[in-house]
């Protein structure tokens, strides 16, 4: 049943891709869709194993994928596909890695959901490529994403009494690594003066989120990214605007910090020795695995490998003998060996480079713009060395959709991203 239901949607996501055709409403809502979707988890799953540990556990077909076939059908005018080398690269590199895992069908999981987030790229950038320049509507549906995010946070802490929010992802530390990469541009538009009303809320809920979460690194690299893009926006031209944002700033982090001094504290001062001794045991068993298969072990294989053969040698706790090392650095290392990190960094830095460079390069509104885009997926990349978040599928279309809108920044017909 589960496979007629998931034929049919795609049908339907075709079809309604031939109606975008003849619909520029249509296809700005299906942009718009597709901004906001990654912060849900709506999919049919035809086979899955929800027991598993890895980061991809079935053959998921997601609401985020029938959108982005949907706009993809819909949209005809001529475009520059994003980074073909480089993704064909990391795919390739995912594939070699399978021949070596011990469960092929979970590997055959892990490159089915890289093929999806990569076509999810692919239409973010083709959909900014178009005469009617579809990315600013992606931009809103990220800015609405970002207000749900602390709707749900706000729900959790005071109706269910919980402490550290995870808003509508499956912990704290991924709303935080969500909220960081995608705030950024939105602060960008602020400090430009656009972007009205949904660009100012999307920064205000960002915040709300992350303190919510209780997040270590998650607190520390949202203080780093509004620096940073406040300071790049700052070395361009300094206007009362900014100055005005500057102070708003400091006086509502300053209130924030009075009414939750003692818990943010505590959250800093108090950390377990178990979970930091863990994320050690983590990497040292990925270290093993890499330095006993330099090609890897097979991507989404790692919780598997560890519990098998590496969790005793180790001794790592019951608990965590079947978990994932909170690193995605050695998660793709230990997976996917030397060529698949190689390849891992190689693609997934090649839009930041390309963002920031054109904030560099551009003046006005693209080079803001461009300096958000940069800022969010820079704080990703360095988030990466405390989590492995960043593979989960709701992270992996985010980070691609902030690329793809980087990448169409640089090659839109018309010069504005935002009306």
């Amino acid at each position: 049943m589960k496979w007629v239901v998931v034929v049919v949607a795609i049908a339907l996501s075709v079809a309604v891709g031939v109606g975008g055709r003849k619909s520029a409403a249509l296809r700005r809502f299906l942009s718009t869709l597709l901004g906001y979707l990654p912060f849900t988890s709506v999919a049919i799953n035809p086979i899955s194993f929800e027991t598993y540990r890895g980061d991809a556990r079935g053959l998921e077909v997601t609401a985020v994928d029938l959108v982005a076939l949907a706009l993809a059908v819909s949209t005809t005018d001529r475009w520059k596909r994003p980074w073909p080398l480089l993704t064909a690269a990391y795919l390739g590199a995912a594939m070699l890695s399978a021949f070596s895992a011990p469960m092929p069908m979970f590997a055959m999981f892990g490159v089915w959901k890289i093929v999806r987030v990569h076509r999810v790229l692919a239409t973010v950038a083709q959909a900014g490529q178009q005469r009617d320049n579809l990315a600013p509507h992606v931009c809103r549906g990220l800015a609405v994403g970002l207000i749900y995010c602390a709707a749900t946070s706000l729900v959790q802490r005071y109706a269910y009494g919980m402490m550290q929010c995870p808003g509508p992802f499956t912990h704290q530390n991924s709303l935080a690594m969500a909220c960081n990469m995608a705030f950024p541009f939105c602060f960008a538009l602020v400090l430009a003066g656009q972007g009205g009303w949904l660009a100012k809320a999307a920064v205000a809920a960002s915040a709300l989120s992350i303190v919510l979460t209780l997040s270590r690194g998650g607190m520390m690299l949202f203080v780093v990214a509004a620096i940073a893009v406040f300071g790049g926006s700052m070395a361009k031209r300094l206007t009362g605007r900014k100055l005005v944002v500057l102070l708003l700033g400091l006086f509502a982090a300053s209130a924030v910090v009075i009414k939750s001094f003692d818990t943010i504290v505590e959250r800093f001062t108090s950390a377990p020795d178990a979970s930091a001794e863990a994320r050690h045991l983590f990497e040292k068993a990925a270290s093993a695995m890499l330095r006993d298969h330099g090609g890897g072990i097979g991507i989404n294989q790692f919780s598997l490998v560890l519990d098998r053969s590496y969790a005793d040698v180790f001794g790592l706790p019951d608990v965590d003998r079947n978990g994932i090392v909170h690193n995605v650095y050695w998660l793709t290392a230990a997976e996917m060996g030397y060529l698949g990190l190689v390849c891992f960094v190689a693609l997934f830095t090649a839009p930041m480079i390309r963002a920031l460079r054109t904030a560099i390069g551009e003046k006005g509104l693209r080079s803001d713009l461009a300096l958000g885009f940069g800022v969010g997926i820079a704080v990703t990349l360095a988030q990466g060395k405390l989590e492995w978040s960043l593979r989960t599928t709701q992270l992996s279309y985010l980070l691609w959709i902030v690329a793809g809108l980087a990448f169409s920044l640089g090659t839109a017909r018309r010069p504005k991203l935002v009306d």
